[in-house]
């Protein structure tokens, strides 16, 4: 699996703004996320380049945890 993420929680500052967030992307496979203004679409994106904190769950990139991930640390990868 390419990136997994399971229970994902996250937001700015306290704010939660993605709860419980799941879904797996395989190698190979295109996504998209749609949906309307406000939905989170932006704080997801932002989650998975590391430029926003997880607040809760796993997140994974190649079967590596990269929660702690800083945003330098994202990018190279």
């Amino acid at each position: 699996m390419l990136l997994k993420c399971r229970d994902l929680t996250a937001g700015y500052g306290r704010l939660p703004i993605l709860h419980d967030l799941q879904f797996e992307v395989a190698e190979g496979e295109m996504v998209a996320v749609l949906g309307p203004n406000g939905a989170g679409k932006t704080t997801l994106m932002k989650t998975l380049a590391r430029v926003l904190p997880v607040m809760s769950g796993t997140l994974e990139f190649q079967g590596q945890p990269v929660t702690s991930w800083g945003a330098a640390k994202a990018a190279q990868h």
